[in-house]
């Protein structure tokens, strides 16, 4: 992962991981934007109704009530693209051999590429130990979601 010390660097970034950030801002945004809707509906008019009572303005029932009642959905989001950003393989593969392997590599990417080398011989110790690293990032991102996540109350 050699991100510094390539030539077609724009900021702290290669060029070609810039193409993959921007490539999974724009496949991604459209679902969360759907979670986020599906949020804003759920929340009750009522909360609404009673802060303008209380004299709150919209930059109050803004802060107030809607960004507290996106708190589950914002944690549900944050949790997906973190796991999507972890286990990322098809944006690096489309990328192919137009830019250098340290620049694009990503985590399932460099699975992929020590399994099934390009005219190499395969390192199946390495790409399976790999494997491995990522499944249990992937567990300790879903545990620390479950531990931190928002908590049902029990009815009764």
């Amino acid at each position: 992962m050699n991100w510094l010390n390539t030539r077609d660097n724009v900021g702290p970034m290669p060029l070609t991981l810039w193409a993959i950030v921007i490539q999974n801002i724009y496949t991604t945004i459209p679902t969360f934007m759907l979670l986020f809707l599906a949020g804003l509906q759920g929340i009750p008019g009522e909360l609404y109704e009673a802060a303008h009572i209380d004299g709150a303005n919209k930059w109050q029932q803004h802060w107030n009530i809607t960004i507290p009642q996106l708190a589950p959905v914002t944690f549900v989001v944050v949790t997906f693209s973190i796991i999507g950003t972890l286990q990322m393989f098809d944006q690096v593969a489309l990328l192919g051999s137009a830019a250098p392997l340290e620049s694009r590599i990503t985590l399932a990417y460099y699975v992929y590429h020590n399994a099934f080398p390009p005219g190499g011989t395969p390192q199946i110790g390495m790409a399976s130990a790999a494997a491995l690293v990522l499944a249990f990032i992937t567990l300790a991102v879903v545990y620390l979601q479950k531990f931190f996540g928002v908590k049902e109350k029990a009815d009764g």
